[in-house]
């Protein structure tokens, strides 16, 4: 069964779930805002005979008005506006399911998205969704996620979603009592930003490098871009020799907009963009020869290979020398990831041969 067609079939389940119930409430659902924002406007129709719950009671937050409302096939996204207001935003699951497919290429790697099952694709087009508008709190309806599940798919959430500025994710299910008894289960996510305006640096971040995407040239082939993108972060990105973390930091925004950063943003600059061109690429965090690193792995036709943008990049000592784009492992083989992370350990793919050996310096005798 294709992953198309499971999909549609979790779809389906949901909806199920959600058939109307005897003794619902019989009074039009509230508009989807619990003030005007900037969102968009997402709200269902309502249906006197469907079953909710309310935001307050989904998300666990006070200042959320008592009378909002969740049905059970929606899904919430909640925010604070710049105004210091709380809103909530509400779509059901096929829109989001459709909306999240018409995002276009986004600035993460699908690679430990595809490892884990159907069951959690309505989670990554929910994170899919939250980081389009800006928030770090959703719940959506689920019937076969518990909260001894998401330990595993944190993992893969970190490592696929760790370039949007968040310090860790937490997720977590809860069941809730409609007004009439009736028990269904919500997952709720929360994003750690570090503050208020994470998100915004992220949002200034990926637009710059979708500008920078947009204006490669036109008629290069994916070994083109790769080299194009590659060069871009070596050049433009100067390695921050100070106290680096004891200060106001975001290695995203940092590497792209301020232009000066640490491996970590290096790495996760070259994967937003290697990723919005089309060309997968992970981030990947462990020891290299001078201790704590970052790093990435990314397919270039057909074939995974190793990158490391920290250590190719140039000053004004030193001009670009591509000594780490697209290695192979026997080149690499001062690279471990961390041991701590189970997960990774069988599951990072394997990485063989030279990418482009006449564009590569390789050392002698290679």
């Amino acid at each position: 069964m294709t992953r198309q067609i499971r999909t549609l079939a979790l779809l389906l389940a949901i909806l199920l779930m959600a058939a109307p119930l005897s003794g619902c409430r019989s009074t039009p659902a509230p508009e989807t805002t619990t003030r005007e924002s900037s969102a968009p406007e997402t709200s269902p129709a309502a249906d006197e005979n469907r079953c909710g719950t309310s935001w307050r009671s989904v998300f666990g937050d006070r200042k959320l008005p008592e009378d909002g409302w969740l049905e059970q096939d929606q899904v919430g996204f909640y925010f604070s506006g710049k105004d210091g207001e709380s809103y909530v935003t509400v779509m059901t699951v096929p829109e989001l399911l459709q909306r999240a497919a018409d995002l276009g290429p986004l600035p993460r790697c699908r690679y430990f998205h595809d490892l884990l099952d159907e069951r959690y694709d309505l989670l990554f087009a929910a994170y899919d969704m939250a980081m389009a508008l800006g928030c770090h709190n959703f719940a959506f309806p689920t019937s076969d996620l518990r909260k001894q599940d998401l330990t595993e798919a944190n993992d893969y959430l970190y490592y696929t979603f760790m370039m949007y500025g968040c310090t860790r994710q937490y997720s977590t299910t809860k069941d809730l009592e409609g007004p009439d008894g009736e028990t269904f289960r919500f997952l709720t996510v929360v994003l750690s930003v570090r503050s208020k305006d994470d998100m915004d640096k992220h949002t200034q971040a990926v637009d710059l490098a979708r500008q920078i995407v947009a204006e490669m040239p036109e008629d290069i082939d994916e070994l083109g871009r790769a080299k194009y993108l590659y060069e871009y972060v070596c050049r433009n990105v100067r390695y921050d020799y100070g106290d680096y973390y004891l200060g106001d930091y975001d290695v995203l925004y940092d590497a792209l907009v301020k232009n000066r950063t640490v491996c970590t943003g290096y790495a996760e600059a070259l994967a937003t963009l290697f990723n919005l061109a089309g060309i997968e690429c992970m981030y990947v965090d462990g020891l290299s020869l001078n201790g704590n690193h970052a790093w990435n792995l990314a397919k270039v036709n057909g074939q995974w290979y190793l990158f490391d943008p920290t250590k190719d990049e140039t000053n004004s000592q030193r001009p670009f020398r591509p000594y780490y784009f697209g290695i192979s492992a026997e080149l690499g083989y001062f690279y471990r990831q961390y041991g701590y992370v189970p997960f990774l350990a069988d599951r990072i793919p394997t990485y063989e041969g030279i990418l482009d050996p006449e564009y590569t310096e390789l050392p002698p005798g290679w």
